[in-house]
């Protein structure tokens, strides 16, 4: 398990991962200086956060050291997410070869805030590639995804190794559409509404999951370069044109202009996502 976001919760959330009712084999923490000894209190292994570095440079981070541990399954859990006591047990539940849907490369929890509604800075985009997977995943109390966001993830270490990690560029303004896109650009992914965490609404506007200029930017570079195939890229143009105008309506239309042109340049200039070295290890370790 990595936990892949510092956050002044730090030792509440890794609390609730020492509560699981089915827990992790090991736990890497990444975290600022001052919040190492708390990490460390409550059994984690300390990576450091890259100095600037936000949720892409933190799983970055977490990934690269737990690979020496070589689990099966990574759990992406950034520290503005809590736990509940049986979330990492219910997203097990969908990681077995002999289940009765396709092995997915990604599991996503859903994320709410203290008020039980779902926060929607956290909701995957449903997929419609496969009609027939998405009417078994229904049946079975999932739903069939194409893209999911930051909170609480379970990630093949094989996905990983095939499509790298998130590209530090993005900054957390949009590395995790762009990562999860990519890992279930051929693989299927799983949204699994039973398996839940709870974001603090204080942390979530912290500023630590992004900038919205910022995700301006990259969404356009993902619309030129990214991903997705042709339909994708519609859906996500219209996505990103009501987020350019309603940040335009609040008084910064010709910084909206630059961001998406900057994104734009970017996205025709390209970039490669970070690699990550294969790990051999027992392919049936828990996370």
């Amino acid at each position: 398990m990595v936990l892949g976001a510092p956050a002044p919760g730090v030792a509440k959330v890794l609390g609730a991962v020492g509560r699981q009712t089915a827990g992790p084999d090991g736990v890497v923490a990444v975290c600022r200086a001052e919040e190492a000894e708390i990490a460390r209190a409550n059994g984690a292994i300390v990576a450091p956060l890259p100095p600037g570095g936000r949720t892409a440079a933190g799983f970055d981070a977490g990934v690269r050291a737990a690979l020496s541990q070589a689990p099966a399954w990574f759990w992406l859990l950034d520290g503005t997410a809590t736990p509940r006591a049986n979330a990492l047990e219910r997203l097990l539940e969908w990681s077995r070869a002999d289940g009765p849907l396709p092995l997915p490369a990604l599991l996503a929890s859903r994320v709410t805030l203290p008020d039980g509604t779902l926060d929607d800075a956290a909701a995957p985009w449903p997929s419609v590639s496969d009609v027939g997977l998405a009417i078994d995943a229904y049946e079975h109390g999932c739903v069939l995804i194409r893209t999911a966001r930051h909170g609480s993830l379970l990630v093949a270490r094989a996905a990983i190794e095939r499509h790298g990690l998130p590209r530090l560029d993005y900054a957390a303004a949009g590395d995790d559409l762009e990562w999860t896109a990519r890992l279930l650009h051929r693989d299927p992914g799983l949204y699994v509404p039973a398996s839940e965490v709870v974001r603090e609404p204080a942390a979530r506007d912290s500023g630590w999951l992004g900038d919205g200029r910022l995700e301006l930017r990259n969404r356009a570079a993902m619309l030129v370069r990214g991903p997705f195939e042709p339909r994708e890229r519609l859906w996500l143009g219209l996505e990103l044109g009501d987020r350019a105008l309603a940040q335009a309506r609040d008084g910064a239309p010709l910084r909206v202009l630059f961001a998406l042109a900057k994104g734009v340049a970017g996205g025709l200039r390209g970039q490669p996502p970070q690699p990550v070295a294969k790990a051999a290890g027992d392919e049936g370790q828990r996370p």
